[in-house]
């Protein structure tokens, strides 16, 4: 800090210090500026995302939130987490899409697969293939698959949450990269 009774001898010395000073947190601004931030993220927990949302909305908000998949979460373990930089680009509406939002920009009603009745009708014609090609439409590469998940006993015909199929159902898993 500076004294408050400056010599004529020690005023170099404090210019000096205050550049150096200013130098320093021009460069914090430039590295906060272009993302660069050697700053770690933080992690919120429920209170902190509470405290953190300029609305202050309550505690069962922010669970319905995430029960509906309307903010983005961690969970680590039972607890729930918020990354501090995910919940600022969610707050400025450049978050990512949630999985429901996704749904319903291609016309599919979420709430059908959080639907315990929903059944081959629905998963008729859904086909893999076409999956990866509405990927490569949006511009992501393919690079591969698994068959781990597969499981040709499933004939799609029993409710996916009912009896010997639950937890054995066909799955497939691709996997793709973003373009740069």
């Amino acid at each position: 800090m500076l004294q408050n009774n400056i010599t004529l001898e020690q005023v170099p010395q404090v210019v000096a210090s205050l550049e150096q000073k200013v130098d320093r947190l021009v460069n914090l601004v430039l590295e906060l500026k272009e993302g660069k931030s050697n700053i770690p993220d933080q992690w919120l927990d429920v209170e902190g995302l509470m405290a953190y949302h300029p609305d202050k909305p309550a505690r069962k908000t922010i669970y319905d939130w995430v029960t509906l998949r309307r903010v983005p979460y961690h969970k680590d373990g039972k607890r729930l987490r918020f990354l501090k930089s995910e919940i600022d680009a969610w707050l400025a509406g450049g978050y990512h899409k949630t999985e429901d939002e996704m749904q319903e920009a291609h016309g599919i009603d979420p709430e059908i697969f959080r639907n315990a009745e929903f059944t081959k009708s629905i998963l008729d014609g859904f086909d893999p293939s076409e999956f990866q090609s509405d990927l490569e439409a949006a511009g992501f590469v393919y690079v591969d698959e698994s068959q781990v998940l597969r499981n040709p006993a499933d004939t799609r015909t029993e409710r996916v949450f009912e009896g010997d199929i639950r937890g054995h159902t066909d799955q497939f898993v691709m996997r793709f990269r973003k373009p740069a």
